[in-house]
């Protein structure tokens, strides 16, 4: 029987499936395991040292700059979910809160790279549209009375806070440009 599924890998050699299964796995992986390594480390304010490094951004930023944007998207539609399953963490407002910030991160990324920005601001003016966003969307909600973490009035506020994850973005998006293009 034919499904969607079955269609759509129809054209697909075994091997590039294992592979597409093998880098969805890896940045999975990744994208679970940072933030939750960085957040068994003590912070130095009452800040979460996740929103210092900004941890869940890299894989998916690495991954699109292989050139796997639609294992980038997946992955960062799913594991804040997958995070929120099994450890509780992040609460539902914010995991719903990173999605849209890594989706919206994603999509400014890939339309920079497309027009040939450089590659160590990628990471960074991609973070600070999607907090940006997440923000004015935040101040939307609560203007209706819907609770949402991020609001416009703290948006410099978390900025400041992201200085150190804003730096990392910028060196993953350098050190990835330099590497050979992945096979298609």
């Amino acid at each position: 029987m034919r499904t969607a599924a079955t269609v759509k890998t129809e054209g697909m050699t075994a091997g590039r499936v294992l592979r597409l299964a093998k880098e969805t796995t890896l940045v999975l992986g990744m994208t679970l395991f940072l933030p939750f390594l960085v957040h068994l480390l003590p912070s130095w304010d009452d800040s979460p040292l996740g929103a210092h490094l900004l941890p869940i951004f890299y894989a998916p930023l690495a991954a699109l700059m292989m050139g796997r944007m639609g294992i980038a998207l997946g992955v960062s539609l799913a594991a804040p979910w997958i995070n929120h399953l099994l450890t509780g963490m992040p609460p539902v407002p914010m995991a719903m809160m990173l999605c849209l910030q890594l989706v919206v991160f994603l999509l400014v990324v890939q339309w920079l790279h497309q027009r040939r920005f450089p590659a160590f601001s990628l990471g960074p003016v991609g973070y600070m549209a999607a907090l940006l966003l997440s923000c004015a969307v935040g101040s939307l909600l609560g203007a209706l009375g819907v609770f949402f973490p991020l609001q416009l009035a703290g948006f410099f506020g978390h900025l400041l806070t992201s200085i150190l994850g804003l730096l990392l973005l910028a060196l993953i998006g350098y050190w990835f440009s330099r590497q050979p293009p992945a096979p298609a």
